[in-house]
């Protein structure tokens, strides 16, 4: 098989193997262009046609007993001249750069074992910063309460204010006090599970869009002792406020409970 060099015109004796080799892609041994050896392939050059390589060249016919003796091949001490014109005429012919197929580089497991250590700490990081968010919702509660079995850490209970409702509540003047008010109400845990006694938050509006006051209470001020920091406000469990707080004025007319 030929080939031929598109930009020079250079022909060049190929086989199988060469083509195989960087799927066709070689270089001009005399101007270096890269082309395809496949896309420019040809039965025979112009002009007489080319030998065999040497290393796929015919063995010498046996001499005929009754005909002359066969010639013996040329050797390296005879002269070029001497050799036959098709044979010096293929080991003249150029041979083109079979151009080789980059080596894949090879990845040590190190980089990989590194790379999954790097991304679970990450994750570990992301997951530790945000356990408050985590811890209220019950696919990240489970998995936190796993990481706590092994390190042995203890999650706070769950909060769910926004399930906590309010059953009575009145606003009065106060019975012995000028300028004060007493608030009275009752609030229950409608969660499915315990949680901590909520923040109460209450407002005072004025013409019921504009706030007039606003305050936030703790447990330990709302209730009538302070409840143990670990005390939880069990499901469905009832608890009375009594509270008595100074009068905004008389241009109030509504007011709000908020838990947080």
């Amino acid at each position: 098989m030929h080939t031929q060099c598109p930009n020079c015109d250079t022909a060049f004796r190929v086989k199988a193997q060469h083509l195989s080799a960087a799927k066709g892609r070689v270089k001009c041994g005399r101007c270096a262009t890269v082309f395809n050896a496949v896309e420019q392939l040809y039965e025979s050059p112009a002009g007489p046609a080319p030998e065999e390589d040497a290393a796929y060249a015919a063995p010498a016919q046996a001499a005929d007993e009754s005909g002359p003796e066969t010639p013996a091949a040329p050797t390296a001490e005879q002269p070029a001249a001497e050799q036959p014109a098709a044979e010096q005429a293929a080991a003249e012919e150029p041979v083109p750069e079979i151009l080789q197929r980059p080596a894949h580089a090879r990845t040590s497991p190190l980089w990989g074992l590194g790379a999954l250590l790097l991304a679970g700490a990450a994750a570990a990081q992301i997951g530790w910063f945000g356990r408050d968010y985590w811890v209220q919702i019950p696919e990240g509660r489970q998995a936190l309460e796993q990481v706590c079995l092994q390190v042995g850490c203890e999650l706070p209970p769950r909060s769910a204010p926004k399930q906590v409702q309010v059953e009575t509540r009145s606003v009065t003047s106060h019975p012995e006090l000028n300028e004060a008010l007493r608030i009275r109400m009752t609030y229950v845990n409608r969660a499915a599970f315990p949680q901590p006694y909520p923040l109460l938050q209450i407002t005072f509006f004025r013409d019921d869009v504009q706030p007039a006051v606003q305050r936030t209470f703790r447990p330990a001020e709302y209730l009538d002792s302070a409840p143990a920091a670990e005390a939880v406000l069990e499901v469905g469990q009832m608890v009375y406020v009594e509270l008595d707080v100074e009068d905004p004025g008389a241009d109030v007319t509504g007011f709000q409970f908020e838990f947080f």
